[in-house]
Formats: C-alpha cells, structure tokens, sequence
C-alpha cells in the first residue's frame, strides 16, 4: 500500500516539474475528486485542486488510505510563471490508540 502511495506522490512532482520546463498557456482551476483503487476494489479516495491565490498558483494533492487510516496532504506553489515557491507534506497514521505525523 505503501508503494501505490510513492508510485502516485512522485508521478505528480514529475507532474509539476515537467509544468518548470515549459510555462503553460492555461492552467486548469478547480477541484477533481477520485476514488483509488486496487483491482476494483475502493481502497481510498484523492482530491486534486488547482487554483490561483495572492499571485501563486496553489496544487494540493490530498489522499486517504484504508478507511482514513493513511492520509498524505501534498501543496505546491508557484509563481504565476511556473517557478517553485514551495512545497509542504504531510503525511499521518492513524492506528487503534494514536496518530502518528511523518
């Protein structure tokens, strides 16, 4: 479970770092959500929003695993011309008696 989560985190900063090399015409605004899942079977859900705030341009990349039991919180901003500002992460674990923050 732990590698699907990587594989889909690194597939988006490709994602972004591609959007570096090239400024693009339009940036879609919005919010898109999805479920996850393995072989059909719904493991988790993911929220992806683009938008523009204070000149930035905002990505944030939610997932939940396992019936809440995994999240990952992923922003990125920008400048308006695709230049890295900044990246926050953050990952929690829930188990039966505690939470635990990565």
């Amino acid at each position: 479970m732990k590698q699907c989560k990587l594989a889909i985190v690194i597939i988006t900063l490709f994602s972004v770092c591609a959007c570096s090399a090239h400024a693009p015409g339009t940036i879609p605004v919005g919010t898109w959500q999805y479920d996850l899942l393995v072989n059909g079977v719904e493991m988790g859900k993911a929220t992806i929003s683009n938008s523009i705030q204070d000149n930035h341009y905002v990505y944030r990349f939610e997932l939940t695993m396992g019936n809440g039991i995994t999240q990952s919180q992923d922003t990125i901003v920008e400048t308006l011309d695709c230049k890295p500002v900044r990246l926050e992460k953050h990952t929690y674990i829930k188990q039966a008696s505690s939470e635990q923050k990565l």
